[in-house]
């Protein structure tokens, strides 16, 4: 996880050149620890800062005007933490509450006005039931924020609703709020991303690039036809947005063109033909 972590944030220090990212650790061994790991994986050492150190809040404030690209903390991550280059995070820490995650969250979701780059931050955590629930939470409140339930369903979009998976193991999508101070929130197995609503559709496509890219695991079949038929979600709301056209105008035009009755009915190769159509129909 370290690894891919570090790869995702020398990906994004290419736009963002003084980009860093931020390692909480349950305590000062673990801190200890997982520093000595990651300059082992990095080559370089990471800022150590520590609540107990005298020198903590100095030690801060030097990491935020640098460009060094880690910082690994022990219980800093409260409100007045400000370092708005952070853009990657580690969760490992076993704390589990509601509030010290959703200050985590916060410390990497911080804006650079002058910054002229899509700015992206990119959570990393354990695939820990208590934490993908406060993450499940999260996206539920935006859900909410955004679109009442039988808002533009389309037909095929009710029968995904009834059918669901199994709710162990939801399935995560790209949402655009203004809530709790988070605008969306994208989920990739253990992998959370977070981004302003500004320019909304093109970094959707950038994000769902870097994290398809950084995923280690193959898909299942069916796992493979979930991520097809979210990209048509997504491609067909851009295209309802610029057309005024509704979602079910926008999925009769697909079918009739298929020569399908429903997208219900799509093989994986007629989704990934769907997604070429729109795609063309938006360009």
């Amino acid at each position: 996880m370290l690894r891919d972590a570090h790869t995702m944030l020398m990906n994004t220090r290419k736009d963002h050149p003084d980009a860093g990212a931020l390692l909480v650790a349950a305590d000062q061994t673990s801190a200890r620890k997982l520093a000595k790991l990651l300059t082992a994986i990095t080559k370089v050492p990471p800022v150590v800062v520590l609540s107990e150190e005298a020198e903590a809040a100095r030690k801060l404030k030097r990491f935020r005007d640098s460009s060094e690209p880690w910082l690994v903390a022990c219980n800093m991550v409260s409100e007045g933490v400000d370092i708005p280059r952070l853009r990657v995070g580690v969760y490992a820490t076993t704390v589990r509450t509601k509030m010290y995650f959703r200050q985590f969250l916060g410390r990497i979701v911080r804006r650079i006005p002058t910054l002229a780059t899509l700015q992206v931050a990119y959570c990393y955590l354990p695939a820990d039931p208590t934490l993908t629930r406060l993450a499940e939470e999260i996206e539920n409140e935006i859900r909410h924020c955004i679109r009442p339930t039988g808002e533009n369903d389309d037909e095929f979009d009710r029968d995904r609703d009834r059918e669901r998976p199994d709710k162990e193991k939801p399935s995560w999508e790209a949402l655009a709020s203004t809530n709790s101070g988070l605008n969306a929130v994208i989920v990739h197995g253990n992998q959370l991303s977070l981004f302003a609503s500004s320019q909304h559709e093109e970094i959707q496509s950038v994000v769902t690039e870097k994290v398809a890219a950084r995923l280690d695991e193959r898909r299942t079949r069916a796992e493979e036809k979930a991520w097809l038929s979210t990209e048509v979600r997504k491609l067909v709301s851009i295209y309802h947005k610029r057309t005024s056209r509704s979602h079910a105008q926008i999925h009769a035009q697909l079918n009739a063109q298929q020569k399908i009755k429903s997208q219900t009915a799509c093989t994986e190769a007629q989704l990934r033909e769907r997604i070429t159509l729109l795609r063309k129909m938006i360009a």
